[in-house]
């Protein structure tokens, strides 16, 4: 908390004013008209919600930076993907079901997050600072994770055949989710053998090296 001084008034305000409008919006009943009081109605809602979103954020950053790496890391990925997934379910509960609604938003994440968000960091960065040094092996690491979870979400449903159609079944679905949300696993995809410290983790966390990954760390 001192790295980030005061707890700012936002962190509590906006999360007060979400749990106030959803136990008023719920005890009178409220839906969403296309009049002037349902719009003026929404955009307070989109303040608020993304007021709430940020808040979140800063409170996971604060408790991310307390308990350290590698858990900080996976606190503050949690922190977001829970995010992400309620907003992808709040827009499921509409009227009309649409089931490839969570794919089709996964997808549209990973092409925004790839192409617009890097390229935007890029764009502002070489604005302000003309020149930018950034880390292969960082990067490398990042895109691998993001790589597997992409293919094993988005891809390998289209080749499984235990359930009709492009979805996993039951069981499969319980096994992807203990692959992508284990710990460990996380930790081996972003632990780069190069450095001690992170050797040093793995051991303490029972994870080793492949062959290929060892052999590829003593050409380095």
């Amino acid at each position: 908390m001192s790295a980030h001084g005061p707890m700012p008034k936002s962190s509590w305000i906006f999360p007060a004013l979400a749990v106030v409008l959803f136990a008023v919006a719920t005890a009178l009943g409220l839906t969403f008209t296309a009049t002037a009081g349902g719009l003026a109605f929404a955009a307070l809602l989109l303040a608020i919600l993304f007021g709430t979103v940020f808040a979140a954020v800063h409170h996971a950053e604060v408790i991310a930076e307390r308990i350290g790496e590698p858990y900080g890391t996976l606190l503050l990925t949690l922190a977001v993907t829970i995010i992400e997934v309620a907003l992808i379910a709040t827009i499921m509960l509409g009227d009309k079901p649409v089931p490839a609604l969570a794919r089709d938003t996964v997808f549209a994440v990973v092409m925004i997050v790839c192409n617009g968000l890097v390229g935007l960091c890029i764009f502002i960065g070489g604005l302000r600072y003309r020149e930018q040094d950034f880390q292969v092996s960082g990067s490398n690491l990042y895109l691998s994770v993001l790589f597997v979870m992409a293919t094993i979400t988005l891809i390998m449903p289209n080749y499984t055949l235990t359930a009709p159609g492009p979805i996993y079944s039951a069981a499969q679905l319980g096994f992807v989710s203990v692959v992508t949300l284990h710990p460990k696993v996380h930790g081996g995809l972003l632990a780069d053998p190069t450095k001690p410290t992170h050797l040093a983790d793995m051991a303490d966390h029972g994870l080793e090296l492949s062959p290929r990954s060892l052999a590829t760390t003593m050409r380095r």
